[in-house]
């Protein structure tokens, strides 16, 4: 429900400057102001649509709804619910990267970048590749069950390490050349917060 009324403008450049605070902070402050958004804007779907388009300034409902593990109906009443609110906006619908006879633009914040938007739709086509699927499976496995081997047993400092990274990719990797595939694993790795060396 947008904010309308005396305070409308106060709350809406509040939850804008919040979002500008979001994209330069760590994770646990980002929890918490997570919790405080999903107040704010009464609900929990909008409040992580909302912190995503403030580190990437611009996603197609696609992306959101990959990166972010929530439905699809769900992600574009999230979208629904900050367009009412004035803090993102929706571009031309986007040809040629959806199925047939879809419309999906790419929304951003209010008073977005052009580059911004060519980087969403980047990240739209990157995606919807057969080899992002494998990405994400290896990055968590990586994750899950090698993390003690890929940072030589030292798993507090965060840092991780190309050569066994690159042995347990070439055996794992399905589908896909692994050297396909290695760069944009360590993409995903530095992504959750560690060091690739």
């Amino acid at each position: 429900m947008p904010y309308h009324g005396a305070d409308s403008d106060a709350v809406n450049e509040v939850l804008q400057r919040i979002g500008t605070i979001i994209s330069q902070s760590p994770t646990t402050l980002q929890k918490r102001v997570t919790e405080r958004l999903c107040n704010l804007l009464r609900s929990e779907a909008a409040a992580q649509v909302f912190i995503r388009l403030c580190r990437e300034k611009a996603d197609t409902p696609y992306v959101l709804t990959r990166e972010l593990d929530i439905p699809p109906r769900t992600v574009y009443n999230a979208l629904k619910r900050l367009r009412n609110m004035d803090l993102i906006v929706e571009s031309q619908p986007l040809r040629g990267t959806v199925r047939p006879g879809a419309k999906a633009g790419v929304f951003a914040l209010t008073g977005y970048d052009p580059a911004d938007l060519l980087g969403a739709v980047k990240r739209d086509l990157i995606t919807r590749t057969p080899a992002y699927a494998e990405v994400k499976r290896i990055a968590q496995l990586l994750l899950d069950d090698y993390l003690p081997i890929i940072s030589h047993g030292n798993t507090l400092d965060g840092t991780v390490y190309k050569a066994e990274i690159n042995r347990i990719v070439r055996r794992e990797c399905r589908g896909v050349h692994f050297l396909d595939v290695l760069p944009l694993i360590e993409v995903e790795l530095r992504n959750q917060g560690l060091t690739v060396l």
